[in-house]
């Protein structure tokens, strides 16, 4: 059987830990939000974590319903 995860609303620090949540926090820090290096490496490195050329992010899930 699969294990499903559930993602509370409130208490998100508790369960993501120090360092994502300084990462979350430099991310917000840049001069650019949505694009930049944070976003740069991340599709660098989730492009080579699951193996293809090349990888796309966007900022919601709207903006990736509409490419």
């Amino acid at each position: 059987m699969k294990k499903s995860y559930v993602i509370p609303y409130s208490g998100q620090g508790s369960i993501l830990g120090l360092e994502t949540v300084e990462a979350v926090a430099r991310a917000l820090q840049q001069d650019t939000l949505a694009y930049g290096p944070t976003r740069d490496r991340f599709e660098a490195e989730f492009a080579a974590y699951t193996g293809v050329k090349y990888a796309f992010s966007t900022t919601n899930c709207t903006a990736s319903l509409f490419l």
